[in-house]
Formats: structure tokens, sequence, C-alpha cells
């Protein structure tokens, strides 16, 4: 029933010639039958319903299209860089340092203000490569 048009006006008005003409709209899946003699009350009800919701669902679906567009769009440009780490690598670092000494990681993270899996998480992830980044060889070398 959904399938035959994408709004409730063009249903309608596909439905009224239909049965203007003689011949009569069965729909099998929700067995509803729409002709001259066979309208009733509870039949145009669902029939208005089941198009009305097809027309929103269509709605939903082209708002979804234009939102991934714009974020394909603000991804091309450069704008849309997702969220932002919790921990600069600094405080990763120092958070290593930390546990390295037998901290508690609870207890690091708590101070940190993060919870204990973000802890792990990052963690788990190499630094950034960055110009703060410095090796501990090179600073035993200046």
């Amino acid at each position: 029933m959904d399938r035959l048009a994408r709004s409730l006006g063009d249903k309608r008005d596909i439905v009224d010639e239909i049965t203007a003409k003689g011949a009569s709209v069965e729909f099998v899946k929700e067995q509803q039958t729409y002709g001259r003699d066979t309208e009733d009350a509870i039949g145009q009800l669902v029939l208005n319903l089941v198009s009305a919701f097809a027309e929103f669902e269509r709605t939903l679906i082209r708002e979804r299209q234009r939102q991934r567009q714009r974020i394909r769009i603000a991804n091309a440009a450069g704008k849309y860089k997702g969220r932002t780490r919790k921990l600069t690598d600094d405080q990763i670092t120092e958070a290593r340092r930390l546990i390295n000494t037998g901290a508690p990681k609870t207890t690091v993270a708590r101070g940190l203000g993060i919870y204990r899996t973000t802890l792990y998480r990052m963690l788990a992830k190499p630094l950034s490569p960055g110009p703060t980044d410095v090796a501990a060889s090179d600073v035993a070398a200046v």
C-alpha cells in the first residue's frame, strides 16, 4: 500500500481516479479493497494513515540524505574533524609515568577527570606525532 505513492494526496488521487472509472483497487497484503461500492470510513482511515506514514518516512529519508551530503561537503573542506581528544599528549605521557611508578590506573584516571576505560583506550594508542614530542635520547644529547 505504501509503494503506490509517496504522498497522501497522490495516493488519494490515484485511488479516486481508478474507482471513478469503475474499477477497484485491492491491496492484498493489507487486505483492503477500494471501489465505488466498497468505500467505508475504516477503509478510508487505513488508507490515509498508511499514506501519511509513508510520506513521513520519505521526508525523514530525505532529511538524512541532506545531512549526509552536508557532512561529506564539510569533510571535503576539512571542517568536519570529529570529536576532540579527552587528553593531550602531555597528559598521556604523565599518566604513563604515574602508572609506571605504581599509581593505580583508577586513581590516575580520576585525577585526569576521565573514566578508567578512557584511560585504557588512550594508553593503547601511540602518541600523535608533533613538534612537542621529544624523545629522551634527544634530551640527553643536548
